[in-house]
């Protein structure tokens, strides 16, 4: 099909990394892909995360500030196919925390990692717990 076809597809998903197709799982409608929206639409995410795939793991700090920094907006797409969504931009992004950002070819950004997001945002709140206990006097 093409890119521009608005049927929906299900991934399938093959146990063989050869040539031949030994067996295939065709995902439900959990999984599902509209070439000409770009569409990816899945019932649950799950990042791996686990302290065993981890090194060099370091706290988080001045979180607050970064995020302070960040400038939420709305915007049309200019390919016309979404209005009014909410998001960052990249490149602003990129010089607050560039290890959000994911970047092409030429090393210009391009995307960002929301879900990672959420490891800075937690750190900001934290903060602002602490200066809000501070404030009424709790230590």
């Amino acid at each position: 099909t093409t890119s521009s076809s608005s049927s929906t597809f299900y991934p399938t998903f093959a146990s063989s990394t050869s040539g031949s197709l030994t067996t295939a799982y065709v995902v439900s409608s959990g999984f599902s892909f509209v070439p000409s929206t770009g569409t990816l639409t899945v019932t649950s995410l799950t990042e791996s995360s686990s302290i065993a795939l981890k090194e060099n793991v370091n706290p988080i700090t001045n979180a607050l500030d970064s995020i302070m920094q960040l400038v939420g907006v709305t915007y049309d797409r200019r390919d016309g196919s979404k209005k009014n969504e909410a998001g960052l931009i990249a490149e602003e992004v990129d010089k607050v925390l560039p290890n959000l950002v994911t970047h092409n070819e030429n090393g210009a950004a391009e995307g960002i990692n929301y879900t990672k997001l959420t490891a800075y945002l937690i750190e900001a709140i934290k903060s602002l717990k602490d200066e809000i206990n501070e404030l009424k006097g709790k230590n």
